[in-house]
């Protein structure tokens, strides 16, 4: 029950203010209540406790509500916590660098268009070589991270075409991926022009889970192939 989570975390930073763990815990189910401003004003509370005492928050928790940002924050929020977010992935590409990929990956996905530089700074910040995927959420981050460094870049950058060989590759190292994950995968595939590719893995995407960016990636391969009749149907 949320509301019974909502009201315990809230009686614990009542008592423990500076208990950061608990605060990212509180952030996380308003997050998931809806209640973005109430979530945003819980991870201001921990970054302003970590920029005046490092020591009390810990990088785990630090990169966790960096992470929940994009979700509750607008673009303008999340440009002002780009010095901050910088630091912190200097530090947590030695120490986590699997959070580190995560980090870059969720805040790259919701500042992309808007603000490509901000997401190329960010993916650049990140020793790629040194970095372990040990699961198929990190390799999905990872090739989240890699396609929108390759969107950031342009088509015109030498960097385009081994960034999103990197992502598409990462994508499909992922064990058993869900349907957004395999939305995701064929969005690398289209930049690619691997349109029949990616047509058939969206076919893989059942009837009930395919929504609106569904349907976009579906037009775009069928564009691609010239299906133009399927192309309106989707």
């Amino acid at each position: 029950n949320r509301e019974e989570a909502e009201a315990e975390f809230r009686e614990i930073l009542a008592e423990y203010p500076g208990n950061a763990a608990s605060r990212l815990q509180l952030a996380r189910i308003l997050e998931k209540s809806t209640k973005a401003s109430e979530s945003m004003e819980q991870c201001r509370l921990v970054m302003e406790q970590y920029k005046n005492d490092e020591a009390t928050v810990s990088m785990p928790v630090l990169l966790e509500v960096l992470a929940l940002i994009p979700k509750v924050a607008s673009q303008e929020t999340i440009a002002s916590y780009m010095d901050t977010m910088m630091a912190v992935l200097r530090r947590a590409r030695e120490s986590d660098s699997a959070l580190a990929v995560r980090l870059v990956a969720s805040i790259s996905g919701k500042v992309q268009y808007e603000n490509p530089e901000m997401a190329l700074r960010m993916f650049k910040a990140v020793e790629w070589p040194n970095v372990v995927l040990s699961s198929s959420t990190e390799r999905f981050d990872w090739a989240q991270a890699h396609k929108a460094a390759a969107k950031a870049e342009g088509r015109d950058s030498k960097c385009w075409r081994p960034y999103l060989r990197a992502a598409i590759s990462s994508y499909e190292s992922v064990e058993n991926p869900k349907p957004f994950q395999q939305t995701q995968h064929a969005e690398a595939l289209v930049l690619s022009k691997e349109f029949e590719i990616a047509e058939a893995l969206l076919e893989k995407v059942p009837i009930d889970l395919r929504d609106s960016f569904w349907g976009h990636r579906m037009t775009q391969a069928f564009l691609g192939q010239s299906k133009l009749e399927e192309a309106l149907t989707a």
